[in-house]
């Protein structure tokens, strides 16, 4: 019977002895997945990312490799998520209250959604085939008064938020939405593309899609390839648009995370702190609307030294995730 046993199987069947106790969840785990969902996915991505680059250097992406990189991922997250969980402390926090909420509140949040959407299908309406210069170049000018009202309506939630705890967890949704609607501006305009290198890249990955392996295999980019080529096996999506999306939306999603619980343990007594989110915008973000990954590493650099202040052990997995993704940004994560 031992002899019929393939590579998949031998894995398989050695999980749950060498890793048996992963499996055995407790209320630790339990809690720290209900309490941080996002940080548990950002460290699901980064185990990802460290394994199935793994898998690509020694062996491939073809079927094989990509159900071997989410066993053995999946392994090692939760193996990460019982350690963290157990060294986790948890604010005590009153509960999120919709009640709480005014009318008022209602009618602002309502606003920016409106107003924010508008602005999207401004940007829609102009999106370009053109070798554009910039993307600002065909976007009309009442584009910029749309955005302007929004991100005030969104000073203004930020503000009224100080003692209410509701309105404060709603303005985190908001913040990541105007982020993701600050990073993706190029993404929509540009109907082919933005850049050079994502074509590169994504040419690449479609030969690794089709023949499981693309030589030479550097250790570098090794991260975004196999993180994108896996989920794009497990979902269908398009290579291109996964490729597209993968920097502006983890970004939009983990970066207002991240600046949170830095904020909350440096600015807790700050009734705007929520301000800091805005004003980190004014920063130049530019590597963060294009998905290359020397960009996907630098955001990974930037999120390891945000955890660095509060997670060191999610700090170390993202940062070996930087290293696999593209080592410039990789090495000084790990410094």
């Amino acid at each position: 019977m031992a002899g019929n046993l393939n590579f998949i199987d031998i894995i398989i069947l050695a999980i749950p002895v060498y890793f048996g106790n992963i499996f055995c969840y407790d209320d630790s785990m339990i809690k720290y997945l209900k309490t941080k969902p996002l940080e548990a996915l950002l460290g699901l991505f980064s185990t990802v990312i460290i394994v199935s680059a793994g898998v690509y250097k020694i062996y491939a992406l073809n079927w094989t490799g990509v159900i071997i990189s989410l066993v053995l991922g999946l392994v090692f997250w939760l193996g990460f998520i019982k350690i963290v969980a157990k060294n986790t402390v948890y604010d005590s926090k009153e509960k999120i209250q919709i009640k709480s909420l005014k009318i008022g509140h209602w009618i602002l949040i309502i606003s920016y959604l409106l107003i924010s959407l508008a602005a999207l299908y401004t940007l829609w309406q102009s999106r370009s085939g053109e070798a554009l210069v910039s993307p600002w170049a065909v976007i009309p000018n009442y584009f910029f008064i749309l955005y302007a009202l929004a991100t005030a309506i969104l000073l203004f939630l930020i503000i009224k938020a100080q003692n209410n705890k509701t309105l404060y967890s709603l303005n985190l949704i908001l913040i990541s939405l105007h982020y993701l609607f600050s990073f993706i501006i190029a993404v929509i305009i540009y109907k082919i593309g933005y850049g050079y290198d994502p074509f590169i890249h994504q040419a690449t990955m479609e030969l690794i899609d089709k023949q499981g392996a693309v030589e030479p295999k550097p250790f570098y980019y090794l991260g975004q390839y196999g993180l994108l080529v896996i989920i794009h096996k497990i979902t269908g999506l398009s290579l291109v648009i996964l490729d597209k999306l993968l920097v502006p939306i983890m970004a939009a999603l983990f970066l207002p995370l991240a600046l949170n619980d830095f904020i909350n343990k440096y600015f807790s007594k700050n009734k705007y702190r929520q301000l800091l989110f805005l004003i980190a915008l004014v920063i130049p973000f530019s590597f963060f609307i294009l998905s290359t990954p020397q960009n996907l590493a630098f955001l990974f650099l930037l999120l390891a030294v945000l955890y660095g202040a509060t997670n060191y052990r999610l700090t170390l997995v993202l940062a070996l995730a930087a290293c696999l993704i593209h080592p410039l940004a990789g090495v000084p994560a790990l410094v």
